[in-house]
């Protein structure tokens, strides 16, 4: 389903899933593509804390490429 693009959100429940081995499989399936710049890594359970103004997000430029404006 994820590979197909049938779901835009993934949420992995532990209950759901089994337990937080096969959740745990499921987040890592659902990391395929950022949609923000910079992509932060976590090193031992730590996110460093951004220096830009805000959250220190942006919008990565490339990803937005390839979205499709939908309208109603």
């Amino acid at each position: 389903m994820i590979d197909n693009k049938v779901m835009s959100v993934v949420q992995p429940d532990l209950n759901y899933n089994g337990g937080f081995i096969r959740a745990a499989r499921v987040a890592r399936m659902a990391r395929k593509e950022s949609w923000y710049a910079p992509n932060f890594e976590i090193k031992n359970g730590v996110i460093p804390v951004p220096t830009e103004p805000g959250m220190g997000l942006e919008f990565d430029p490339e990803f937005l490429k390839k979205c499709t404006v939908v309208k109603r």
